[in-house]
């Protein structure tokens, strides 16, 4: 255990898990403590990595394997901070924690080992799937996403519109990776392509956010 001791500039591709406790709306605060355990491991490259995020870091930033405009953050364009979801319960502005543990995302050793062409071949083939209810990501037997979703629409180019909650919609944007590439928090998406989407906020704003 230990506190800011091991977040940033520790090498180590043995670490096998992480327990993030610290929140933070520093996205490069976040890829730094992620990576300590996503160093590739030469001598045992099927290792896999544990990361339990009992803060939601991962909500205000996504999966760190999540595609990321860095010209614009770089340009300034985009700010490179975290904004907490408006869906999530929150108390003096910050995630509330509770003992709910959500498994996000697990690894898939076999398609860690498909060269990047090949992943991006196979990933041409996920669609949404139904489930109880709820509405997840596949490539035939594959779960790419559980069904978490109230419902996810059929893919327009890399993204599908996902939607949380039943009397009170949200709306997001997904990739085929099941990445959140727009968090679910937009009354309205009137349409997206590969760099923008149109979005209506709560509020009644219509804006374009760069994607």
């Amino acid at each position: 255990m230990n506190v800011n001791l091991f977040d940033e500039g520790f090498d180590c591709p043995d670490v096998e898990f992480i327990q993030m406790a610290r929140p933070t709306l520093s996205l490069a605060k976040y890829l730094q403590m992620v990576g300590r355990g996503l160093r590739i491991n030469h001598e045992n490259k099927d290792k896999v990595c544990m990361i339990i995020d009992n803060v939601g870091n991962y909500r205000k930033f996504g999966l760190p394997d999540k595609p990321r405009n860095w010209e614009s953050m770089f340009a300034s364009l985009r700010a490179g901070k975290g904004i907490i979801p408006t869906y999530v319960k929150k108390i003096q502005n910050i995630i509330a924690v509770n003992d709910e543990m959500v498994t996000v995302k697990k690894a898939n050793t076999a398609r860690k080992k498909m060269t990047a062409k090949q992943l991006k071949e196979y990933l041409k083939n996920v669609e949404p799937f139904q489930q109880d209810g709820r509405w997840g990501l596949k490539v035939m037997n594959d779960i790419i996403v559980k069904p978490i979703y109230a419902h996810i629409s059929n893919f327009r180019g890399d993204y599908a519109q996902c939607r949380i909650g039943i009397q009170k919609c949200l709306y997001g944007l997904l990739d085929r990776r099941g990445n959140i590439i727009l968090p679910p928090e937009y009354k309205y998406i009137y349409g997206w392509n590969e760099h923008a989407v149109e979005v209506k906020s709560n509020d009644g704003y219509c804006r374009t956010i760069e994607l």
